[in-house]
């Protein structure tokens, strides 16, 4: 890890969460990395996610939610059509109301191994709708 010190127990923790107790790859794993701004919390979430891709054959989805931009946050139901648009729904085709697109979203995700980083919450409204149901990783 070149130009990327004194996280190796950092990188260690990420790492268990792919594993399950019994060895097997876990079905669906949720965790969070906390900070105080500046520490690199970006920058150890994007490495870690770059050295784990192989383990995500189906591809990753990445979002900046500026929770703590000056600018006004990207709320979930924006998150919800950026990540459709990716996973080839149709822009205008994108469900208006919120349960909806979530429901939408996590049926596109069912079944799929995928990898979802959601950047810079600031509220857990930002972030639940975008976690996905219980047959994504």
């Amino acid at each position: 890890m070149r130009g990327f010190v004194n996280r190796t127990g950092e990188f260690e923790e990420l790492n268990t969460v792919l594993i399950g107790e019994d060895g097997d790859p876990r079905v669906i794993s949720v965790c969070v990395i906390a900070g105080t701004a500046g520490v690199g919390k970006t920058s150890l979430a994007l490495r870690w996610a770059y050295q784990v891709q192989d383990r995500f054959p189906d591809g990753q989805l990445y979002i900046n939610l500026r929770g703590y931009d000056p600018g006004e946050p990207v709320t979930a139901q924006e998150a919800l059509h950026r990540f459709l648009v990716a996973l080839g729904v149709r822009a205008h085709s994108v469900p208006q109301d919120p349960d909806a697109a979530a429901a939408l979203y996590r049926s596109r995700l069912a079944g799929r191994r995928m990898l979802i980083v959601l950047d810079n919450a600031a509220t857990p409204d930002q972030v639940r709708p975008c976690c996905p149901g219980a047959r994504a990783v």
